[in-house]
């Protein structure tokens, strides 16, 4: 999953990417996120950009544990 990671890292400094993932190691290396609420019917998309403290090179352990926490229904 490392090697994915780094891969889309690569690609990304060249060219926008969108990865429809809630794998934490995937999720981990994304600049910005951005989730689909649904609310009465009315989808809606929520943005989120972490802090630059957890934007680093390769998979933070941390990072990913947070992201797995903050999404029960990816195990």
């Amino acid at each position: 999953m490392q090697r994915f990671a780094d891969y889309l890292q690569q690609m990304a400094a060249q060219s926008q990417v969108l990865i429809v993932t809630h794998n934490p190691i995937t999720t981990a290396v994304a600049r910005q996120w951005l989730g689909v609420s649904m609310t009465g019917g009315v989808s809606r998309i929520v943005p989120y950009t972490p802090p630059e403290s957890l934007l680093g090179n390769g998979v933070d352990a941390a990072r990913a544990a947070i992201v797995d926490s903050r999404e029960p229904s990816a195990r």
